[in-house]
């Protein structure tokens, strides 16, 4: 099963090779049924299931974009609680030995550290952007979200159509409450388009006394 899925994305097992070189491997669940060992092998995107040999495939998927973001929020969280033990040894370290040497020593490890630590916070920072995006992927007919007329005004408005020969993923979006004349297209990742309740006020919710504009 895995080698006819590889044939038919046309992997070779030269690619196999540097997958296991370049990429990542890890222990996979064990097979149910014999409670052999298996393996995965993680390159470009490409998961492959490998025998405890790593030389006979399994089977072979793509690996969704959450996954991967999973993984490496997983992988921040671990870095970071490394960081925090190692700082708490180099503190009780220098504390039992005072000399120039070693201070200048954990002043090295410090400045590593902090270096380390700002790339883990960009990292975080790019996931964390990516999750708030992630509702653009979604977004179906239906859908009311906050739109921004070219004008700069924030209405609540609604997916009306969705064409993806029209680009990379446009929608149509109508302003409620406007002519459908004033229907617009723009790209699921254009900024003018946001969840909803982002920009403007759950005008559903007002009661008799409300002030309104």
């Amino acid at each position: 099963h895995g080698r006819a899925r590889m044939a038919a994305r046309a992997v070779s097992t030269k690619e196999l090779q540097t997958a296991k070189k370049y990429g990542t491997i890890t222990r996979a669940r064990d097979d149910q049924r014999d409670g052999s060992a298996r393996y995965k092998i993680e390159h470009n995107g490409i998961v492959y299931i490998t025998d405890r040999t790593q030389k006979r495939v399994i089977t072979t998927y793509h690996q969704i974009p959450e996954e991967k973001d999973a993984r490496a929020r997983l992988l921040v969280r671990n870095v970071r609680e490394l960081l925090a033990k190692r700082s708490e040894e180099e503190n009780r370290l220098e504390a039992r030995f005072k000399t120039d040497d070693i201070g200048e020593l954990f002043d090295g490890h410090r400045e590593a550290t902090r270096r380390l630590a700002e790339r883990l916070g960009a990292l975080e920072s790019e996931l964390e952007e990516r999750e708030r995006e992630k509702w653009r992927d979604h977004i179906q007919v239906g859908d009311i979200i906050d739109a921004k007329d070219s004008e700069g005004r924030w209405f609540d408005s609604r997916i009306v159509e969705v064409d993806k020969d029209r680009g990379p993923g446009e929608v149509k979006v109508h302003y409620n409450g406007w002519s459908e004349r004033w229907d617009t297209w723009v790209d699921r990742k254009d900024e003018s388009i946001q969840p909803h309740l982002t920009h403007t006020d759950d005008w559903r919710r007002l009661k008799v006394g409300d002030a309104v504009e």
